[in-house]
C-alpha cells in the first residue's frame, strides 16, 4: 500500500508530488499563453500602418532630430504617445514589422499586470484565465488588435496603477503611501497617453471609498491623497519641459479642445455607431461577455469581497471607450483589461467546479476546452483574421479601401530618391509615407485635417504650412486621392490651396502615378513627359510631383 505523500511544515522540505505536479502544469499552461500570444501577432506584424501610427511615428522621429512637440510638430494627443514611438524608434526601425513588435512586446507587459491584477482579486487560477482571454481579446479585429495605437499603450499603466493601489492597501505605514503615490505615478503616466484612461482610473476613489467605508473619512482622504501625489508628481515632469519652452498652452489646446472638436466633427448618431461597434465585438467575444456577467452574478450570490470590482471596472471602461459619437473600433480596446478580469473570474470559477469531476482524464478535457472555446468562437467567426492572415487583407477588410498598403512602396520609392536631410510634403493625412520613407514633412501639423476643417484657427495652421513649404522647398509634393484622407469643410478656408495647386505645373513635374490596376493591385507608373495632371494624375491614388531643377 503506497503512503501519500504529505507536504511538511519545514520552510526547507522539498515539495510534495502533487505540488511539484500541480506547478508543472501551470508552468506549461503560462508557457501555453505566451505561444499562443506569439502564433496569433507574428502574422499580424506586416498589416500596414495607417494614418494614426504614422503620425505617432513622424512625431517620434521629430522628438529624436531634437524637436517639441507643440512647438515644431503637432497632433491631437497627449505628449505621452509621441515620446513611446521615440523610445520605440531607438530599438526597432520604421516599419509596420518594427513598430508592431515594439506594441506587442508591450501589450504582453500589460497582459501580464491584467494577470496579477486577477490574482490580487480572485486568487492564481483566476490570474492564469485572466491572462488567456486577454492574449485574445487584445489581439481581436473587432478593437483593431493589430494596431499600435495610443489605446493599446495606456493600458499598460492604467492597469498597473489599478494592481498598486490593490497592493498598497495591504501594507501599512509608509510602504502603504510608496505604493499608492506609485498608483497615482502610473494613472497619470496613462492619462497622458490618451485622455481616455481617467475614466477606467475613477475605479481608485471608488475603491479607496469602499474599502475604508464611510467612518474613516480620513483615512481615505490620506491614501487618495498619496495616490494623488504620485500622479501630480508625472504631471508635472510631463508639462515642465513645455512650460520652458513657452508652449504650454499649445500642449492643453492641442491635448484637449483641439481633440475634442476633432473628435466631434462630422459625428453620426452615438448610439448607431455604438450599436454597430458593440455588435462586431460580440461577434468575437459574445462567450466572454456570457462568462463576464456570470462571475458578476456569482460574485453577488456569495457575497464574495471585491466581487463588484470586475463590473465596475468594466463599466467605467467602457465609458472610456465610448466617449465620442465615433466610436472607433480602437477605443474599444480600453475594454480588454476589465473583460479579461471579470471573464477570467467566471472561468475560474467553472474551473473550480470542474475539478470535482472523475475521472482525471476527463477534468483535464473540460479545462482544455474551455480554453479553445475561447479562442475558437473569434476564430470561426474570422478565420482569414486568425489563421494564417495576410497583412494586406486584414488592412483592407478591418480598415476599408484606404491604401495603407501603399506606404513601403511609395516609401522605398522616395527614400532611393531623396537625400538623407530633403523634404517632403504630403497633401493628404498619409503621415505613414514620410515616416516610412524616414525624410522630413513640410507639414507640422502632420495631418491634412487641421489644414482643410474649418476652425478657429485653420487659417494660422494654413499659413505657417505654406511658410514652411516656401522656406524648405520639398523636393516631392504628394497629392492623395483616397478615401477620407483630405477631409473638406464646407466652411474652410481655400488660402493653402491656391498657391499650392496654382502654380504646381510651373514648379514641379508629375514623375509617376500609383495606380491600383485589377490585375497587379497598387502600382507605380512613371508619368510620360509632358504630362498633366489632367492627363491621368486625378484618376491616380497618389500623384507624386518632383520639384523641376530649373525652378527658383
Amino acid at each position: 500500500m503506497t503512503t501519500p505523500s504529505v507536504a511538511s511544515d519545514h520552510p526547507g522540505a522539498a515539495p510534495s508530488r502533487p505540488d511539484r505536479r500541480r506547478r508543472l502544469w501551470t508552468w506549461l499552461a503560462w508557457a501555453a499563453v505566451a505561444v499562443f500570444y506569439a502564433l496569433v501577432r507574428v502574422p499580424l506584424l506586416d498589416v500596414p500602418l495607417e494614418r494614426d501610427e504614422g503620425a505617432f511615428g513622424l512625431v517620434g522621429q521629430a522628438i529624436l532630430r531634437g524637436g517639441l512637440p507643440y512647438r515644431d510638430v503637432f497632433d491631437y494627443k497627449p505628449p505621452g504617445v509621441f515620446y513611446l514611438y521615440a523610445l520605440a524608434l531607438t530599438a526597432v526601425p520604421p516599419t509596420a514589422a518594427g513598430i508592431h513588435a515594439f506594441a506587442h512586446a508591450w501589450n504582453f507587459g500589460t497582459l501580464l499586470f491584467v494577470a496579477a491584477l486577477a490574482s490580487a482579486l480572485a486568487g492564481s487560477r483566476a490570474a492564469l484565465w485572466a491572462a488567456w482571454v486577454y492574449a485574445v481579446a487584445s489581439a481581436a479585429p473587432s478593437v483593431e488588435g493589430f494596431m499600435a495605437g495610443a489605446e493599446l499603450f495606456m493600458l499598460l499603466p492604467m492597469v498597473a496603477s489599478v494592481w498598486l493601489m490593490l497592493v498598497g492597501l495591504r501594507v501599512e505605514g509608509v510602504r502603504r503611501a510608496v505604493w499608492l503615490a506609485a498608483s497615482g505615478a502610473c494613472g497619470a503616466a496613462a492619462f497622458w497617453i490618451k485622455q481616455p484612461a481617467a475614466a477606467s482610473l475613477a475605479l481608485v476613489p471608488l475603491y479607496l471609498a469602499v474599502h475604508y467605508g464611510g467612518g474613516r473619512l480620513t483615512l481615505a482622504l490620506r491614501a487618495f491623497g498619496a495616490w494623488l501625489g504620485g500622479a501630480v508628481a508625472v504631471s508635472l515632469a510631463v508639462c515642465l519641459p513645455f512650460l520652458a519652452a513657452g508652449v504650454f498652452g499649445e500642449l492643453v489646446y492641442w491635448a484637449f479642445p483641439r481633440g475634442a472638436t476633432y473628435l466631434w466633427w462630422r459625428a453620426e448618431a452615438w448610439s448607431t455607431v455604438l450599436l454597430a461597434r458593440v455588435t462586431e465585438l460580440g461577434r468575437d467575444h459574445w462567450l466572454l461577455a456570457v462568462l463576464a456577467l456570470g462571475a458578476t452574478a456569482w460574485a453577488v450570490r456569495t457575497r464574495r469581497r471585491d466581487g463588484w470590482v470586475s463590473p465596475a471596472f468594466l463599466a467605467l471602461s467602457f465609458v472610456g471607450a465610448s466617449h465620442t459619437p465615433h466610436v472607433y473600433p480602437h477605443y474599444l480596446a480600453q475594454i480588454g483589461p476589465a473583460l479579461a478580469l471579470a471573464a477570467g473570474s467566471g472561468l475560474a470559477t467553472l474551473h473550480d467546479t470542474w475539478l470535482a469531476v472523475r475521472p482525471r482524464a476527463l477534468r483535464v478535457a473540460g479545462v482544455a476546452a474551455l480554453a479553445v472555446l475561447v479562442v475558437g468562437i473569434p476564430a470561426a467567426a474570422r478565420p482569414w483574421y486568425w489563421i494564417a492572415p495576410d497583412p494586406t487583407t486584414v488592412s483592407l477588410s478591418v480598415l476599408g479601401p484606404q491604401a495603407f498598403e501603399a506606404g513601403p512602396l511609395l516609401a522605398g520609392y522616395l527614400r532611393e530618391r531623396m537625400a538623407p536631410d530633403a523634404w517632403m510634403f504630403v497633401y493628404g493625412s498619409e503621415p505613414q509615407v514620410p515616416f516610412q520613407a524616414e525624410r522630413r514633412s513640410a507639414n507640422p501639423y502632420v495631418l491634412i485635417y487641421p489644414l482643410t476643417t474649418d476652425g478657429p484657427r485653420h487659417r494660422e495652421f494654413q499659413k505657417r504650412t505654406w511658410a514652411t513649404i516656401e522656406r524648405v522647398r520639398p523636393e516631392y509634393i504628394l497629392i492623395v486621392h483616397t478615401f477620407g484622407t483630405s477631409r473638406q469643410s464646407p466652411g474652410s478656408d481655400p488660402f493653402l490651396q491656391r498657391p499650392l495647386f496654382e502654380p504646381l505645373e510651373s514648379a514641379y513635374r508629375i514623375e509617376a502615378y500609383l495606380r491600383y490596376e485589377e490585375r497587379h493591385g497598387l502600382r507605380l507608373v512613371p508619368a510620360e513627359p509632358g504630362s498633366s495632371r489632367d492627363q491621368g494624375g486625378r484618376s491616380a491614388v497618389y500623384e507624386i510631383w518632383r520639384r523641376d531643377r530649373r525652378s527658383r
